[in-house]
């Protein structure tokens, strides 16, 4: 499923990795950038800072 983000205007996807417990937050045009969080609210502000 694909967000958009109403900050900064990007769209990104979500994803649990259940090894770790840990969400990502990437972009949907570039798999590169991510996020990463203990929750999908850190995940997202992690990427908004990179974007």
């Amino acid at each position: 499923m694909t967000f958009t983000n109403k900050n900064k205007s990007f769209e990104y996807n979500l994803v649990l990795n259940t090894a770790n417990n840990t969400f990502e937050a990437y972009l949907t045009d570039n798999f590169n950038i991510s996020g990463y969080g203990a929750t999908i609210e850190e995940a997202v502000q992690n990427l908004e800072k990179i974007v």
